[in-house]
Protein backbone atom coordinates (compact mmCIF):
# COMPACT_ATOMS: atom_id res chain seq x y z
CA UNK A 1 0.00 0.00 0.00
CA UNK A 2 1.43 3.34 -1.05
CA UNK A 3 1.78 6.02 1.59
CA UNK A 4 0.95 9.68 1.05
CA UNK A 5 1.18 12.88 3.03
CA UNK A 6 -2.60 13.15 2.68
CA UNK A 7 -4.63 10.75 4.77
CA UNK A 8 -8.08 10.25 6.26
CA UNK A 9 -9.00 8.10 9.25
CA UNK A 10 -12.48 6.63 9.63
CA UNK A 11 -13.60 5.40 13.07
CA UNK A 12 -17.31 4.65 13.38
CA UNK A 13 -16.97 3.61 17.02
CA UNK A 14 -16.26 7.25 17.94
CA UNK A 15 -18.27 8.78 15.06
CA UNK A 16 -15.07 10.36 13.75
CA UNK A 17 -13.62 11.09 10.37
CA UNK A 18 -10.24 12.83 10.58
CA UNK A 19 -8.76 14.58 7.55
CA UNK A 20 -5.13 15.38 8.29
CA UNK A 21 -3.77 18.91 8.46
CA UNK A 22 -1.65 18.55 5.29
CA UNK A 23 -4.79 17.86 3.26
CA UNK A 24 -6.55 21.00 4.49
CA UNK A 25 -3.47 23.17 4.04
CA UNK A 26 -2.88 21.87 0.50
CA UNK A 27 -6.35 23.03 -0.52
CA UNK A 28 -5.57 26.57 0.68
CA UNK A 29 -7.10 26.28 4.14
CA UNK A 30 -10.74 26.67 3.03
CA UNK A 31 -13.40 27.79 5.51
CA UNK A 32 -15.61 24.84 4.58
CA UNK A 33 -15.16 21.45 2.95
CA UNK A 34 -17.53 18.76 1.82
CA UNK A 35 -17.17 15.04 1.25
CA UNK A 36 -18.28 13.33 -1.95
CA UNK A 37 -18.35 9.53 -2.15
CA UNK A 38 -17.71 7.94 -5.54
CA UNK A 39 -19.08 4.42 -5.14
CA UNK A 40 -17.91 3.15 -8.53
CA UNK A 41 -14.30 4.24 -8.10
CA UNK A 42 -14.32 3.58 -4.33
CA UNK A 43 -13.10 7.05 -3.51
CA UNK A 44 -13.81 9.86 -1.10
CA UNK A 45 -13.30 13.35 -2.45
CA UNK A 46 -12.63 16.26 -0.10
CA UNK A 47 -13.50 19.55 -1.77
CA UNK A 48 -13.57 23.18 -0.61
CA UNK A 49 -17.10 24.54 -0.78
CA UNK A 50 -19.37 27.37 0.30
CA UNK A 51 -21.98 27.35 3.03
CA UNK A 52 -24.81 26.61 0.62
CA UNK A 53 -23.42 23.20 -0.32
CA UNK A 54 -24.99 20.10 1.26
CA UNK A 55 -22.85 18.44 3.93
CA UNK A 56 -20.51 21.40 4.32
CA UNK A 57 -18.23 21.05 7.33
CA UNK A 58 -16.52 24.02 8.95
CA UNK A 59 -12.72 23.98 9.08
CA UNK A 60 -11.27 25.35 12.36
CA UNK A 61 -9.93 28.91 12.05
CA UNK A 62 -6.58 27.91 13.48
CA UNK A 63 -4.76 24.60 13.73
CA UNK A 64 -2.79 24.58 16.93
CA UNK A 65 0.50 22.69 17.20
CA UNK A 66 -1.22 19.65 18.73
CA UNK A 67 -4.05 19.59 16.19
CA UNK A 68 -3.91 16.63 13.82
CA UNK A 69 -6.41 17.98 11.33
CA UNK A 70 -10.10 18.35 10.75
CA UNK A 71 -12.26 16.07 12.90
CA UNK A 72 -15.78 15.58 11.62
CA UNK A 73 -18.20 13.84 13.95
CA UNK A 74 -20.94 12.62 11.64
CA UNK A 75 -22.47 9.21 12.16
CA UNK A 76 -24.63 9.54 9.01
CA UNK A 77 -21.51 10.14 6.89
CA UNK A 78 -19.73 7.17 8.42
CA UNK A 79 -22.79 4.94 8.09
CA UNK A 80 -22.86 5.66 4.35
CA UNK A 81 -19.15 4.95 3.94
CA UNK A 82 -19.09 1.79 6.08
CA UNK A 83 -22.25 0.40 4.47
CA UNK A 84 -21.28 1.29 0.90
CA UNK A 85 -17.89 -0.37 1.14
CA UNK A 86 -18.88 -3.28 3.40
CA UNK A 87 -16.52 -2.21 6.16
CA UNK A 88 -16.44 -3.89 9.57
CA UNK A 89 -17.87 -1.63 12.28
CA UNK A 90 -15.19 -2.78 14.75
CA UNK A 91 -12.39 -1.58 12.51
CA UNK A 92 -10.76 1.80 11.89
CA UNK A 93 -9.66 2.53 8.34
CA UNK A 94 -6.81 4.75 7.14
CA UNK A 95 -7.00 5.91 3.53
CA UNK A 96 -4.32 7.70 1.55
CA UNK A 97 -5.05 10.47 -0.89
CA UNK A 98 -3.67 12.38 -3.83
CA UNK A 99 -4.04 16.06 -4.57
CA UNK A 100 -5.52 17.09 -7.91
CA UNK A 101 -4.38 20.65 -8.45
CA UNK A 102 -6.67 21.59 -11.37
CA UNK A 103 -9.75 20.84 -9.23
CA UNK A 104 -8.21 21.75 -5.85
CA UNK A 105 -9.44 18.48 -4.33
CA UNK A 106 -7.92 15.55 -2.50
CA UNK A 107 -9.10 12.10 -3.55
CA UNK A 108 -8.82 9.23 -1.05
CA UNK A 109 -8.63 5.62 -2.19
CA UNK A 110 -11.16 3.69 -0.07
CA UNK A 111 -10.45 0.37 -1.81
CA UNK A 112 -6.92 0.11 -0.37
CA UNK A 113 -7.08 1.19 3.27
CA UNK A 114 -4.93 0.18 6.17
CA UNK A 115 -7.05 -1.36 8.92
CA UNK A 116 -6.83 -1.25 12.70
CA UNK A 117 -8.99 -3.41 14.94
CA UNK A 118 -9.43 -2.92 18.67
CA UNK A 119 -9.37 -6.25 20.46
CA UNK A 120 -10.56 -4.74 23.73
CA UNK A 121 -14.30 -5.13 23.12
Amino acid sequence: MESSKYHALFDIKYYKTRINKATILQMGYPKLVRFLVNQERKELIVQPCNQNEPLAFKVPKDFGPKTHGLDVNSLPLLNVIYKTFGWNRNTRYLAYGRYIEKDNIVVFDLANCETFTDNTD
